[in-house]
């Protein structure tokens, strides 16, 4: 069963943080989301796209400015030949199954609808919707790249769907989903027992960064200047990164490179900022002043302009340092500013993940 997340109202289109946290709040309660809507207040394509969905196999999840809220239950009641009463102050169709605050329950034919006000700088209102599939989420780090392909056989005999796809080079994440939660768990062990330290069951990969560590006692630090401190934030935006996340340093100029880092500035004269050189300095420099026992360190021109001969827009460099371990790896990436900042970012996870697999993997 698909779940669709329809948005209702203008203030979700410009509201950045708004939309990010109904979305991942939605996410976490049901895994996933498979399509996304957006309708201003009065659009009449929204009628048509729930009179096209009214009686499928999906559950609905309709998020409403406060002057959508009456006119979609109107709505809902054209639809399925229901009326609108006042309960508890809420104005809601008649064959509401359950009600909290700002949040309704309908069940029609096939269809579970949830329908909840949501008003800017307030928590959420409750979901009452229920995911009816479940669904595990499997990290496949393999430069094949199509890996994935082994797992088909396996999952016909579990009766588990796979849908895969390529998240940054070397890194595919496949979406698991059965109506038997107990099939799920037999496929996973499975699949680890075939492709051993090259996969990972988690459906959040930081959290599970983030508990590795911290059940060997180890730390992590990072040392970035394309990506800006977005790095560092994949790791402070989940609780619990206070157990093995102290500190990271932006180094965006060259000056802090050498003052903070200590990369030595012939280093910076002879191979540039964006090179196996200073990349490899910056997370040794990283790693000594954190006395962490992980550093990532990212150096790279995310563009629109930075350039050089040699070293066009996406050129990254990714670094990894801890007393066993010491590399760095040229990346040639592509897209805009934000979504070369963000691969640099996961290829930093990546390539920690993989400079450590007995900790990581087991």
């Amino acid at each position: 069963m698909q779940h669709i997340l329809i948005y209702v109202g203008t203030q979700f289109r410009h509201n950045e943080p708004l939309l990010s946290y109904t979305k991942r709040h939605i996410q976490n309660r049901l895994n996933t989301i498979h399509q996304v809507y957006f309708f201003d207040e009065n659009d009449k394509a929204l009628f048509l796209l729930l009179e096209a969905l009214v009686s499928q196999p999906v559950t609905l999840l309709i998020l409403t400015s406060k002057n959508s809220f009456s006119v979609v239950g109107k709505l809902l009641c054209t639809l399925t030949e229901d009326s609108q009463v006042i309960n508890e102050g809420m104005l809601l169709p008649s064959k509401t199954e359950k009600q909290e605050r700002n949040s309704y329950l309908l069940h029609y034919d096939q269809t579970y609808i949830n329908a909840l006000l949501v008003e800017p700088l307030q928590a959420l209102p409750e979901l009452l919707i229920e995911a009816q599939i479940h669904y595990e989420v499997l990290h496949l780090f393999d430069e094949g790249d199509d890996v994935a392909i082994l797992l088909d056989p396996i999952a016909e005999s579990y009766d588990v769907a796979l849908k895969s796809h390529l998240f940054v080079k070397g890194w595919t994440i496949v979406e698991l989903s059965s109506s038997r939660y107990g099939e799920l768990k037999s496929f996973i062990a499975s699949a680890k027992s075939l492709l051993g330290d090259r996969i990972i069951a988690a459906s959040n990969i930081i959290t599970h960064v983030i508990a590795s560590l911290e059940k060997a006692g180890k730390k992590v630090t990072c040392a970035e200047s394309c990506t800006g401190g977005f790095l560092a934030s994949l790791f402070t935006r989940e609780s619990g990164a206070s157990s093995v996340f102290e500190g990271s340093i932006v180094s965006y100029a060259n000056e802090i490179k050498t003052s903070w880092l200590g990369v030595d500035e012939q280093t910076l004269i002879d191979y540039g900022a964006v090179s196996f050189e200073t990349a490899l300095a910056m997370s040794a420099g990283a790693k000594e002043v954190a006395k962490a026992d992980f550093a990532i360190a990212i150096s790279g021109i995310a563009g629109p302009t930075g350039a050089v001969e040699g070293k066009p827009v996406g050129t990254v460099f990714v670094s990894i340092c801890s007393s066993a371990f010491h590399h760095a790896w040229e990346l040639h990436l592509h897209g805009d500013r934000n979504y070369i900042q963000m691969q640099s970012a996961f290829h930093g996870i990546k390539e920690l993940i993989l400079s450590d697999k007995a900790l990581f993997f087991s």
